[in-house]
């Protein structure tokens, strides 16, 4: 129990820690003065609407909203973020979009949890709003007129240009795809506003880890063991955890950790045994358990952007089972026994989640194992079976 209290604070310690992405750059406020120091640049969602900064000859950071400042961006050529109002969401939001492409139509980025969009802005200011598909092939998984109706306000805004339309319906909608078409665009009709200024999007600039927090509920099937006797039990579970990403390492992999609990209490009987006049006989009891686990673990998310992503996950669990049982022999009651047991599992599961928002709503199921077994009458053995709902913010 002790390890358990003590793996829960540093689990909350860890993730009460800002991340920090310290870098060279400079803000331009309002009156279009230029500020250097030092940028804390973490993930395009949350630099999208604060701007953390930290002046030359200052010691602490400043928080900085889109109406605060025009844009900052990192030195040496690095993202360039500036303040604009763009539909979001079917409203229009002012928030730190980043600057791709400077031309005679300007490409904008916005990252929100899984999810890039992209803007495309003419001389007129017109606004294409595109979502970015970077994982799976459109023509395969959407009808033509979805991907058409998807893509008709860039159609509109590169109208002079076939061979611009055609490259956008053949292309996945990314970073990269945009800026290529666009650039090429501006070189043939959009001369007179000069050459194009790429402000390439880089992840080895962004934070090298991302923390994101999960909550879920759901049911567990425990199975018990008293004098033999074995039974399944189904349980509510409940589980809090975080995911540390590596969008830098690798978009799809994360580590795991998880605080989970699941309840339940029942009738058992140990295993019939035989009196002297071959009577079959076995003691009942009545139990009640509570059974804590913190998990540690990997995942893997095939598709990390995806609007559908599955993803498998494996790991070890370290677990006490906090039980109390009163022996009934013809249903007269025993001294009381309370007790933990610690357990070391292993378990292995899957699931698929779906982007909502800048949130991300998933499914889940797990199988664990018992690799070390309780001793004693009561055991906790030897296997856990899980189905949970969960938010992963």
């Amino acid at each position: 129990m002790k390890q358990i209290l003590t793996a829960a604070l540093l689990l909350l310690a860890m993730t009460a820690s800002a991340q920090k992405n310290p870098m060279r750059g400079y803000v331009v406020t309002l009156q279009n003065d230029t500020l250097r120091g030092t940028v804390d640049y973490l993930s395009g969602t949350k630099n999208a609407w604060t701007c953390l900064f930290r002046r030359d000859g200052e010691t602490e950071f400043k928080s900085y909203t889109p109406q605060d400042i025009k844009g900052y961006r990192l030195t040496d050529n690095g993202a360039y973020y500036v303040s604009r109002t763009l539909p979001l969401h079917g409203e229009q939001q002012t928030f730190f979009a980043e600057y791709l492409l400077k031309g005679g139509v300007n490409v904008y980025r916005h990252e929100e949890g899984d999810r890039d969009y992209f803007y495309l802005e003419d001389e007129d200011g017109q606004i294409a709003e595109l979502q970015g598909r970077e994982h799976y092939d459109l023509s395969q998984q959407e009808t033509s007129s979805e991907r058409h109706k998807a893509l008709q306000s860039a159609f509109l805004l590169l109208a002079k240009s076939e061979e611009a339309k055609k490259a956008l319906w053949e292309s996945r909608i990314n970073s990269r795809n945009l800026v290529d078409i666009t650039r090429r665009y501006n070189e043939q009709f959009c001369t007179s506003s000069g050459d194009c200024i790429e402000f390439r999007y880089s992840e080895r600039q962004t934070a090298s880890t991302t923390i994101r927090l999960r909550a879920e509920g759901g049911i567990a099937v425990n199975q018990l063991s008293v004098g033999g006797g074995r039974k399944n039990v189904l349980a509510p579970r409940i589980a809090v955890g975080v995911d540390w990403q590596f969008p830098r390492f690798n978009p799809g992999f994360s580590l795991q950790a998880a605080l989970a609990c699941s309840f339940g209490s029942t009738d058992m009987e140990t295993a019939k045994r035989y009196t002297h006049n071959k009577v079959p006989v076995a003691d009942q009891w009545k139990v009640k358990y509570i059974q804590l686990a913190l998990q540690l673990g990997v995942a893997w998310r095939f598709i990390p952007k995806g609007k559908v992503c599955p993803y498998v996950k494996a790991g070890f669990s370290n677990e006490i089972l906090i039980f109390s049982m009163d022996k009934v022999t013809h249903y007269v009651y025993n001294d009381e026994q309370t007790k933990g047991v610690p357990q070391l599992c292993w378990y292995a599961g899957g699931g698929v989640s779906f982007a909502v928002g800048s949130h991300r709503l998933y499914i889940d199921g797990s199988y664990g194992h018992t690799l070390l077994k309780g001793s004693g009458e009561f055991k906790y053995v030897p296997q856990t079976v899980t189905a949970t709902i969960g938010w992963m913010f």
